[in-house]
């Protein structure tokens, strides 16, 4: 079985990626009116970018292409109640990471619905070297490793051992995980938590 690469981030490394986001978007002179956090995922970012823009209005929206244990949706489903009006204003869009960038451009679209005057697109890491995924990317990978945030961390866990390792062994679990680089402590309170469940 191949292990799949990750590139793990911790609170510090996403306040940093953060402030480099605001930094790019101050670069760049644009001032969103309107926040769009990209939930689940995308929700922690763009609330901390939040607060560096405390007059920016906040709004969510849900969407999930990647269902537990399946394959990407070619089109799913978008839950957007807007509070504020968009009609002319400028939009940020805020996920955490982009692997081929497919969500954000059906996001986009589906924003423009609402005729903002101006969108553009933020994320903390991209796994694509292709500049065209996002208008503010904090960190690239070329290597195309998963990213692993304090957010997801027991997801990601718990999907790939619901996906490769469903009926080895704890000691094997542990083992295995630790070589993809999750830590004891988490992989001990993960196992603590199946165990709880009788899984």
């Amino acid at each position: 079985m191949s292990l799949p690469k990750c590139l793990f981030f911790d609170w510090r490394e996403i306040d940093n990626l953060v402030k480099r986001m605001f930094l790019q978007i101050e670069k760049q002179k644009y001032h969103p009116e309107i926040i769009i956090a990209i939930s689940r995922d995308g929700l922690t970012p763009a609330r901390i970018l939040s607060n560096y823009m405390p007059k920016v209005n906040f709004e969510i929206l849900q969407i999930r292409r990647y269902p537990f244990g399946k394959k990407a949706i070619l089109n799913p489903k978008i839950f957007f109640k807007p509070i504020n009006s968009l009609k002319g204003k400028r939009i940020l869009i805020v996920d955490d990471m982009a692997d081929n960038g497919i969500t954000i451009k059906i996001i986009k679209k589906f924003i423009s619905k609402y005729n903002p005057s101006h969108i553009k697109t933020a994320i903390l890491y991209s796994k694509n070297k292709n500049k065209d995924i996002a208008d503010f990317i904090s960190k690239k990978n070329y290597f195309n490793k998963f990213a692993i945030f304090p957010w997801n961390k027991f997801e990601m866990m718990n999907d790939f051992v619901e996906r490769n390792l469903k009926k080895a062994t704890d000691k094997n679990i542990f083992i295995i995980l630790k070589e993809i680089g999750f830590r004891q402590k988490d992989i001990r309170f993960y196992l603590r938590y199946l165990k709880s469940k009788g899984l």
